[in-house]
């Protein structure tokens, strides 16, 4: 029986033409539609095996193809797919004329079981050609599906989150509205109505009353809204400290949100007709270790208690408990306004003395006050060559002073980071705090404290490159060692099944290539970490360009045919890691030639004191949009096309240099340019390593 199979890969082309010789069919192989389509008018085969992705022609083109030929209509097609997955891909199959349709991977024994069916049905003339193919209407339809099947998932996501953002709208309009009512009022007893107030109007709650602790069990004051009229007897109860089990609850655990089903826990409390819902929701308010008061809502009927709800119940809890925390702070300022007139001096003392930079400005933002640390941070010879200088000639960004300004009318800043110009021009990171004070004349003045956190930004940014490079390292990893495992694990069952010598010592070398593959996958782990700090010398080019072809032609089993034109002796800003390059670029020519012979031309030039390498390959050449592709995304693109091209860029980085993919019109062509060294022999440099070699060699 004679079997024609169809993939691009070259790796999956082999393996399973290898299967199949070994289970006794004669294989014809094609890597894409357009060159099957001609072998099969030309072996006429009796089964046709494709995979779908190829280039030129893909599956589906290629079986609709056939089934228009009135000799080849009746030959099987089995495709055999890692791309197309799910069930509008098999419909399409099916549709235009294939027999079966089957999902990488699947075990050999299995695929072969399949293929042993579908050949014996053929035989005996079993197999009916598809009953009504589909139109070239519709088969268009489909296979425009396949493309489109994305953007469909995309648009169904997107409308289920429509309800979600709708909800959360509610959700921030209420706390944006309690965030703007504790800014601007310090009246307690006025900040606890409106609280009220608000929530009821943004997310229509039924009622809800807010208490104000004296102490760690009795209220102070009690404010309410959209509550019965005859919910008096509530205030009196309350007032007096005659509180229901789910107040004293309450009161006594530290969860800061409590669902009440009243039906079930309130029995015959006094308050259980208070609100006209069963659920009530209590919440603590509490700043740090201080509770400050209780929240109590009465839910509406389309009011869920979910976890967004409760989220909402929680901010607007701590920005209650912050604002009465604030309140507090200020009755206290006040009380202590006289004590700190008489302590004006101690003031001066202590700001004087503090590491921290701290500058007074009055509410037009003129600076009226300094300590010796802020005009020293900022690089100035005194006091008064600092006050001088206006805060746009001091802030680096203009539009993070536009916003500390705006954060400033608001209130208190706390921890604003952004950078600042020193006297030299030379740029910082620095975080101020800012909070006002009223002077002795009334006047309100604001304290900005001022701290160079450098050191703390440079730490943080450390930490993220090396989480980032962690990620990066783990995900390339996953993919190159996948593949290698997959490949190995390939050749060895290729190698069990073999049934001849020479193909027992193919897959060997196939097993020994997946080994030296992981062997320099660890090393390009291990460049990557210490190429950076290693040194760069006067390096032959010519030399690294010789090991490379030697190491390359030892590697690949292919035959290798490279032609020189280099056009003089170079040395570079190189060391031993521009080996690397070499290899990688030429181990990519290699992989990538589906030929049985690679032919690779490497030219030099010099220009701009720059050698210019110039590698070009008789492969099938890589497309515009895949060279846009690798250059402008190389980091992410790495992680699904392996460490090759990334560690090339690394080390090229390292010198000075880089690489650029050139548009050419047959095959692929890559530059590789670095900073040429003018002057000095081969000789010499031979020379000056092998006296560096033994020195080596006589220390151990």
């Amino acid at each position: 029986m004679k079997i024609l199979v169809v993939d691009d890969n070259e790796t999956d082309l082999y393996m399973l033409e290898t299967l199949l010789k070994g289970n006794g069919y004669h294989v014809i192989t094609a890597t894409n539609g357009v060159e099957a389509l001609e072998k099969a008018r030309q072996e006429k085969p009796d089964m046709i095996i494709s995979d779908i992705l190829m280039p030129k022609m893909d599956g589906f083109q290629l079986c609709r193809e056939l089934k228009k030929d009135e000799e080849l209509k009746d030959i099987p097609v089995l495709f055999y797919s890692a791309t197309y997955t799910n069930e509008g891909s098999r419909k399409l199959a099916l549709g235009i004329g294939a027999v079966d349709y089957i999902i990488k991977p699947m075990e050999p024994d299995e695929f072969i079981k399949i293929v042993k069916k579908v050949l014996d049905e053929y035989g005996k003339g079993e197999l009916k050609p598809t009953e009504k193919p589909l139109e070239e209407k519709v088969y268009m339809k489909l296979y425009n599906e396949r493309l489109i099947q994305k953007l469909e998932k995309k648009m169904l996501d997107l409308e289920k989150s429509e309800k979600y953002i709708r909800h959360l709208n509610g959700v921030l309009r209420a706390i944006g509205s309690v965030n703007q009512l504790i800014v601007r009022e310090n009246d307690r007893d006025v900040l606890l109505q409106k609280a009220c107030d608000i929530l009821i109007e943004a997310r229509g709650y039924s009622a809800t009353w807010l208490g104000f602790l004296k102490d760690n069990k009795n209220f102070a004051t009690v404010a309410g809204s959209g509550l019965r009229e005859d919910i008096s007897r509530f205030y009196d109860h309350v007032m007096r400290g005659d509180h229901p089990p789910c107040i004293k609850k309450a009161l006594a655990q530290k969860d800061l949100v409590m669902v009440v089903d009243k039906t079930k826990e309130c029995r015959d409390c006094f308050f259980k007709n208070a609100y006209p819902r069963k659920e009530t929701v209590i919440i603590r308010i509490e700043n740090g270790d201080k509770l400050f008061g209780l929240l109590a809502i009465s839910l509406a009927s389309d009011v869920a208690v979910d976890s967004e709800e409760k989220g909402l119940l929680k901010e607007v809890a701590n920005d209650i408990a912050l604002a009465l925390h604030n309140i507090e702070l200020e009755e206290k300022r006040k009380q202590a306004e006289e004590a700190l007139r008489e302590s004006e001096r101690k003031f001066r003392n202590l700001i004087e003395s503090v590491p921290l930079g701290v500058s007074i400005s009055t509410s037009r933002g003129n600076v009226s006050d300094v300590n010796p640390a802020i005009w020293k941070i900022f690089g100035y010879d005194s006091k008064e060559e600092f006050v001088e200088v206006s805060g746009e000639d001091y802030c680096y960004n203009p539009k993070d002073r536009e916003r500390f300004v705006e954060l400033h009318k608001k209130g208190v800043v706390k921890g604003f980071e952004t950078r600042f110009k020193r006297k030299d021009g030379t740029v910082f990171w620095g975080s101020v705090t800012s909070t006002t004070r009223t002077t002795e004349s009334g006047a309100t003045e604001f304290i900005n404290v001022f701290e160079d956190i450098t050191n703390r930004k440079r730490l943080e940014q450390q930490r993220e490159k090396s989480k980032k490079e962690a990620e990066f390292y783990a995900d390339v990893l996953g993919h190159d060692v996948g593949n290698l495992d997959q490949i190995t694990m390939g050749y060895l069952y290729l190698l069990q099944i073999a049934k001849d010598e020479e193909t027992r010592k193919k897959n060997i070398n196939g097993i020994k290539r997946s080994i030296m593959k992981s062997k320099r996958l660890a090393e390009s782990i291990k460049t990557l970490k210490i190429i950076k700090d290693t040194k760069i010398e006067k390096f032959d080019l010519n030399e690294s360009i010789e090991r490379s072809i030697k190491n390359i032609k030892e590697y690949s089993d292919k035959e290798i045919e490279v032609k020189l034109d280099i056009d003089k002796h170079y040395y570079v800003k190189a060391n031993d890691f521009l080996d690397k390059v070499f290899f990688n670029i030429l181990e990519n020519s290699v992989e990538f030639i589906f030929q049985d012979k690679v032919i690779i031309d490497i030219k030099t030039e010099e220009k701009n004191d720059f050698c210019n390498v110039h590698i070009h390959d008789n492969g099938i050449g890589i497309s515009k949009e895949k060279r846009e592709d690798i250059l402008e995304n190389l980091e992410t693109l790495s992680k699904r096309t392996g460490m090759g091209f990334y560690l090339t860029k690394k080390i090229l980085e390292r010198f000075n240099g880089k690489f650029e993919i050139k548009d050419v019109k047959k095959g692929t062509e890559i530059v590789v340019s670095i900073p040429v060294i003018n002057g000095g022999s081969a000789r010499n440099v031979h020379a000056q390593r092998s006296h560096k070699r033994n020195e080596q060699e006589g220390r151990r």
